[in-house]
């Protein structure tokens, strides 16, 4: 090749010692582009900061008012569910906004077509009464399932470093993982950059915060659903402990001797009549006194519920549901029996568990067979049927959740109450007595809750 080029220089007469003017025009705009590139690359030991604000989320402006029913949140996951049908593994997620005066439906996917539009809002359209506009399709690099992923691999890393400072979540309306570190130079921002394509995370300072448990479980007052409860008077084998979980308010029926009286909840096994209520701190608070507790009728049994009255004021009866240390739900509904399908979505929030989710797999009424029980009185083992339930083999909950509220989530922090966990060994699942069965087998009815379907 040299020999070749300094052939044809030499070709080129009294120029060919002298480099020519595009050959110099070349020379110094590549001169000037490597003293750009030095002059704009940063000094060693001063890496290029990875740290970008976050646009805010759409959701966030959303109105309080008016808060969805159960017909429209039963919409919502049916268009959803088809939706996700037409865009199969480029979804990208959904999520509300409001635009000036309306909520929107929003939708995103990797590479959305013009058919793709067409199709989602045909099936906007096929739900008139559906009350949220749609907007068009917002087109992501990264898919749901795509976030999912690279949100597992980061946990896994924070886990194996055993980093309890660093928040990730998913926003789909972006395509992107956000990642909050408490300082712009913190090294798990290198580790995580590592792991994932630059374009797929976005790294923000969020500055730690440490702080208390604002909902505990453990002391009452206040009362509401969710807390624990413990049997002073029971007898237990040796390892056991007498130990449920509280369930919605309810107030006595007229006529029933109780009438107007608030009153707690929980499982009918974990008390005998007039056996002594405490809190999660021992403090007794109440009895079993409201007969019949539904677990002993006999037979099967005629359900499984307890009403509690307690020895508190009527302003420390809560009608809300504990999900976790820092979010309650208000329950202004409780759903009929006849609204207790299979496929119904249902959660429970119990004192060991907390909260979990499972659809419907035994509609009400559904009799469990061969449910082994300790008498709280005797100590002694038996086995009975329970009748009016209802079951879900997907809702997980454990020893000391008996009672807790299952309920229907429909967003806004509220919930639809549907019944008591009553048992959690059954092959039908965790199954539970539901509050329209309770309002007719007890002398006291669910408070402060309007029925829906």
């Amino acid at each position: 090749m040299l020999g070749a080029d300094g052939d044809r220089h030499h070709a080129e007469g009294m120029h060919h010692n002298r480099a020519s003017i595009p050959t110099v025009r070349m020379i110094l705009l590549l001169t000037l582009v490597v003293m750009t590139v030095m002059i704009a690359a940063p000094s060693e030991g001063a890496p290029v900061s990875k740290i970008s604000d976050v646009p805010p989320a759409p959701w966030l402006d959303l109105p309080e008012e008016p808060q969805p029913t159960p017909l429209v949140n039963r919409m919502f996951s049916e268009i959803l569910g088809r939706i996700q049908e037409v865009l199969a593994a480029r979804w990208g997620g959904a999520w509300l906004s409001f635009e000036t005066d309306h909520v929107a439906l929003n939708v995103s996917a990797v590479q959305p077509t013009a058919v793709e539009q067409s199709a989602v809002e045909a099936i906007v359209k096929s739900y008139p009464d559906f009350p949220y506009a749609l907007n068009p399709i917002v087109p992501v690099s990264y898919s749901y399932d795509d976030l999912v992923r690279f949100y597992e691999v980061i946990d896994a890393a924070l886990a194996q470093r055993g980093d309890s400072r660093i928040g990730v979540g998913v926003r789909p309306d972006l395509g992107k993982i956000v990642v909050e570190v408490p300082s712009p130079d913190s090294p798990e921002i290198d580790v995580l950059s590592r792991l994932l394509p630059n374009d797929a995370v976005i790294f923000t300072v969020s500055p730690p915060v440490f702080g208390t448990a604002l909902i505990g479980r453990v002391d009452i007052p206040p009362y509401k659903a969710g807390k624990v409860l413990k049997n002073v008077d029971a007898t237990v084998p040796p390892g056991a402990t007498a130990t449920c979980t509280s369930g919605p308010v309810f107030t006595g029926d007229n006529g029933s001797g109780w009438d107007g009286v608030l009153m707690g909840s929980t499982a009918g096994h974990c008390y005998r009549l007039n056996q002594r209520v405490a809190d999660g701190g021992g403090d007794v608070v109440g009895r079993a006194s409201v007969s019949p507790i539904t677990f002993w009728t006999g037979n099967p049994a005629e359900g499984d519920a307890a009403l509690l009255p307690l020895s508190i004021s009527g302003a420390d009866f809560q009608q809300r549901i504990i999900i976790d240390d820092f979010t309650q739900y208000e329950v202004p509904y409780w759903k009929r029996n006849s609204g207790i399908v299979v496929g119904l979505l249902v959660c429970a929030s119990g004192a060991t568990v907390g909260y979990d989710c499972g659809y419907v797999t035994s509609a009400y009424p559904t009799r469990v067979p061969n449910i082994v029980y300790y008498d709280p009185s005797t100590g002694e083992q038996g086995v009975k049927a329970i009748s009016h339930l209802a079951c879900s083999q997907g809702l997980s909950q454990g020893p000391g959740d008996s009672g807790a509220a299952v309920f229907v989530d429909i967003g806004w922090d509220e919930a639809t109450a549907v019944g008591l966990v009553s048992n959690i060994y059954s092959p039908l699942g965790t199954c539970f007595d539901t509050v329209g069965h309770i309002n007719q087998s007890t002398p006291g009815h669910i408070w402060n809750a309007s029925a829906v379907p």
